[in-house]
């Protein structure tokens, strides 16, 4: 009598995977098994592999939800000459632009009264278009003591199409969309 089982029948549990995010779509972590609350969504174990195997740092992504979710190159805030670009989405950030429909509010989150700037300190915000820096659409001149309330400019902002560009100043840039 031969001791052999029929293998075909048996099925080995699927394993699943759950990419955790923040609010603004900022990937935080990748686990095995769910925890008790965040934002999460499952991944196939064949995501997981095939991004493992690319060499990427799942860090340097963000989780875009809209019709159906991705995983995308997070923008970074990058210099280019003298120059600022501002592009990525940080509540957090030291000093704040707020994009909504037909205005954009530039403020700083933490105001310090005792800044090395001086009150009557212009900075400059450049709308420029995203394609072609050069072309120049709208410049924006803020007194520093402006900015202690937040500054609001009426400006329809596309932001397919154009992106802004300043001097650094601030430790950190973040924008907001309204």
């Amino acid at each position: 009598m031969e001791n052999f089982f029929d293998l075909s029948t048996i099925k080995l549990p699927e394993i699943k995977f759950y990419l955790y995010y923040d609010n603004d779509g900022n990937i935080i972590e990748l686990l095995n098994y769910k925890k008790d609350s965040s934002n999460y969504i499952e991944v196939s174990e064949e995501f997981v592999t095939e991004f493992r195997e690319s060499g990427k740092e799942l860090h340097s992504y963000t989780l875009k939800i809209d019709d159906s979710p991705r995983v995308v190159k997070r923008l970074e805030n990058a210099q280019i000459g003298q120059l600022f670009k501002i592009l990525i989405t940080d509540h957090s950030a030291d000093f704040l632009i707020c994009i909504n429909n037909s205005r954009i509010l530039f403020k700083i989150k933490n105001f310090d009264f005792y800044s090395n700037l001086a009150e009557n300190f212009n900075h400059f915000f450049f709308i420029v278009d995203k394609n072609n820096l050069h072309f120049l659409k709208k410049t924006v001149t803020i007194s520093h003591k402006d900015l202690e309330q937040g500054y609001e400019a009426d400006y329809s902002f596309d932001i397919n199409k154009e992106i802004l560009l300043t001097r650094k100043y601030f430790e950190s840039y973040g924008l907001v969309y309204e």
